[in-house]
């Protein structure tokens, strides 16, 4: 499931710079998140700010105990969404370009990524010639590597979200990748209104999905009423979070969470953030026992209604009704068109359910005369209209 090979590499990127850029950039990014590192040792994007300098994205840290063994110091990499007679011959003019140079001289190790397939003796013969062109700009320099398509794929295999998001996105798998989450839970409230009631929440899903240390326990649990809010919170906390989002995958299906968890368990090379919406109190004790042997690789954050919980000594998060005034603020960023006298009227009738009362501003024009106050005294009212 969500496995790559050389020939998806090639078949997705070759000619295309521009994507097998963004590509390697989110696959590196997804390292660092799972690595615990600081985000800003990834400097991405370098074409536009150094033009033509040789250096599509820096590291400026080493990444240890990365897999691909490609991040072992701190990198300059050149991507090259060609052949590989194509990317060998560019390699001359390549390594004069004066940012890689400089890069060179501050002990930045080189990767020349090729969206391609070689042999082993091939790749020999183009480490030797990086080596050579390297040496001369620094002989001290970090051995320089060739990274080819077959390298790609074993490396993003690790990484099942991001496999998801870049290459089976139209595929009905019964869970979303990160992009494909956002587009539902912010298509009701595009802009987000920061809510303070939330942060020290945020802070413990930012905790949890800390690499670095190991948790008691694997799932995370997320409890509230329907309508309050829980699955926005977990979003915006995810998309605080350096990386978090390249590791995320979503599912509101129990049967797909406890596949996802298996799959993760049984393959030691994975890494994942998931998060099961909808999951009651027997799918995360399942969850929690697939995951336990796991839990270096895999977090859960569960998102229930049900107050309920086992018997258990893992803490319990539950998100209460918003307040009038965050509701309001909520709605007045995203429904600025309605009248505020109107939208103080769905505040008061949603009684803090944000889901409730967006709802009701999407649905503001079917309302009588557009006065929802009037037309609409009761909550039952509403969902008779």
């Amino acid at each position: 499931m969500l496995n790559l090979d050389e020939n998806d590499i090639r078949t997705k990127f070759q000619s295309s710079g521009d994507g097998f850029t963004g590509f390697m950039d989110d696959l590196i990014r997804a390292q660092v998140r799972f690595s615990s590192l600081p985000y800003r040792i990834v400097e991405a994007n370098l074409r536009t700010t150094q033009v033509d300098g040789g250096v599509d994205t820096r590291i400026t840290s080493a990444v240890n105990g990365e897999p691909s063994g490609f991040l072992n110091s701190k990198t300059a990499w050149q991507y090259k969404a060609t052949k590989t007679a194509s990317a060998l011959g560019a390699i001359p003019k390549e390594v004069k370009k004066n940012y890689l140079i400089s890069c060179i001289k501050e002990r930045h190790a080189y990767r020349y990524c090729i969206c391609d397939s070689f042999s082993s003796s091939k790749r020999i013969e183009i480490n030797k010639k990086l080596k050579e062109s390297i040496s001369k700009i620094n002989p001290t320099a970090p051995e320089p590597k060739v990274v080819n398509a077959s390298d790609v794929a074993a490396w993003a295999s690790h990484f099942p979200a991001l496999v998801l998001r870049y290459f089976f996105p139209g595929t009905a798998m019964g869970f979303l990748h990160f992009q494909a989450w956002k587009n539902n839970i912010t298509a009701l409230t595009p802009q987000y209104a920061p809510v303070d009631s939330w942060n020290v929440l945020s802070q413990k899903i930012s905790e949890f999905l800390d690499f670095s240390k190991i948790p008691p326990d694997p799932v995370l649990l997320i409890q509230g009423q329907a309508g309050v809010g829980k699955t926005r919170m977990v979003f915006e906390s995810i998309v605080a979070i350096d990386g978090a989002p390249v590791l995320t995958i979503y599912t509101s299906n129990e049967q797909k969470a406890e596949e996802i968890a298996y799959h993760i368990a049984n393959d030691t090379r994975l890494y994942v953030i998931l998060v099961a919406d909808e999951c009651v109190i027997k799918s995360r004790e399942k969850l929690k026992s697939i995951a336990q042997g796991c839990k270096d690789r895999l977090r859960i954050i569960a998102i229930d209604n049900d107050s309920r919980r086992p018997a258990t000594l893992a803490p319990e998060y539950w998100l209460p009704n918003l307040d009038e005034a965050t509701t309001e603020k909520v709605l007045a960023t995203n429904f600025s068109h309605i009248p505020s006298e109107q939208r103080r009227a769905i505040v008061k009738l949603s009684g803090g359910f944000i889901g409730m009362a967006a709802g009701m501003c999407n649905h503001y024009k079917d309302f009588p005369g557009n006065g929802i106050g009037a037309a609409v005294a009761t909550i039952e009212g509403y969902y008779d209209s």
